[in-house]
């Protein structure tokens, strides 16, 4: 069951919940319910209780699917579960010289998530760490963009976010009715903090691949061979960010958002000719996968993004599609998690 997202006329005073072990999250009058392992399965009855009132919340919670995982904040995954060979790259007209050539890897099985990380998610990272908030930063301007250390960024960081009262104080928080919406302007440093924070990691490009693909060969999106603005948010259609997930997944795992709306961080760093000497098992490309988790704040060096993003053109959200950014970069930035799986 995914957490709970309530909405309050004005911000409730003194709220307790009872009838299960949950906590409460957010800022002003929008606050969600979530609990430290699962809802358990069957009838949840939850009782809130605060200075002008009193709710009851029935619910039924069910169990995932087989082959889905949902952690303890409601994110669903799903298990990419194979150490088959995959064709990762491509060869046809449109590619570039840094998908060549077209390879067969494989990983181990993990999991990943369904739909890109959202504000509603990354705003808990915020309000809960101190590093990568507002604490850290110089707020001596009230307006003041530096949030984070400024090595670790290039000065959009959560550009979109605005300051709300919240606690007694103001917080940088996102804009309200965007809480849905994939968390975007965060640069890989903030994206690899927010992952090891949540026990996670950022995929690899091997597994995004692997993940975007969903079992077909020499398809150039996640679904299939064709795209239009039905399908994505990509070619400046829009022309802005939409809900996680509003685009239907067309393909076998059900993953929302591979392709366009925001780019999305991988693990590796950027090597062109990276496929023409890539391993078999488990490929990292740049630093080993143990000294990136480790040193992450130490890396320099520019990082893979895939997917494209909500103004990337039909060339550019194909699945085998690279692209490269220094790792203080943020522009129409998000980025989803992976797990293992642990057999």
């Amino acid at each position: 069951m995914a957490p709970i997202h309530l909405t309050f006329d004005g911000q409730p005073t003194g709220l307790t919940v009872s009838g299960s072990d949950v906590s409460i999250v957010g800022f002003g009058t929008h606050l969600t319910l979530t609990t430290p392992t699962q809802f358990p399965h069957g009838t949840l009855k939850l009782v809130l209780t605060w200075a002008d009132g009193t709710r009851t919340l029935n619910y039924t919670v069910e169990r995932p699917p087989p082959g889905r995982s949902i952690d303890t904040w409601g994110v669903q995954m799903v298990l990419i579960h194979t150490r088959d060979n995959f064709e990762m790259g491509s060869e046809d007209k449109e590619s570039s010289a840094d998908e060549r050539p077209v390879h067969s890897p494989s990983v181990d099985s993990f999991y990943i998530d369904t739909e890109e990380v959202t504000n509603n998610e990354f705003v808990r990272f915020i309000l809960e760490t101190s590093e990568w908030s507002e604490e850290h930063g110089d707020w001596k301007s009230p307006w003041s963009k530096e949030l984070i250390d400024r090595k670790f960024h290039d000065g959009n960081y959560l550009k979109e976010w605005v300051r709300n009262p919240v606690g007694g104080s103001l917080k940088f928080v996102p804009p309200l009715g965007k809480r849905d919406y994939p968390v975007n302007y965060v640069s890989w440093y903030a994206a690899m903090a927010y992952a090891e924070w949540r026990g996670k990691c950022l995929p690899t490009e091997a597994e995004w691949e692997k993940a975007a693909r969903s079992g077909l060969v020499k398809m150039k999106y996640p679904w299939g061979d064709t795209i239009s603005p039905v399908d994505a948010n990509y070619g400046g259609h829009v022309g802005h960010i939409t809900r996680a997930g509003d685009y239907p997944s067309n393909n076998y795992y059900d993953i929302y958002d591979m392709a366009g709306n925001v780019s999305e961080w991988c693990l590796d760093g950027y090597e062109a000719g990276f496929y023409k000497v890539s391993p078999d098992l488990n490929p990292v490309a740049g630093e080993s996968l143990a000294f990136l988790l480790s040193n992450f704040k130490d890396i320099k060096t520019d990082r893979v993004l895939r997917g494209g993003n909500l103004f990337d053109s039909t060339k550019d959200v194909r699945v085998s599609a690279r692209s490269r950014r220094a790792p203080t970069e943020t522009n129409n930035t998000g980025f989803r998690c992976v797990k293992s799986a642990d057999f």
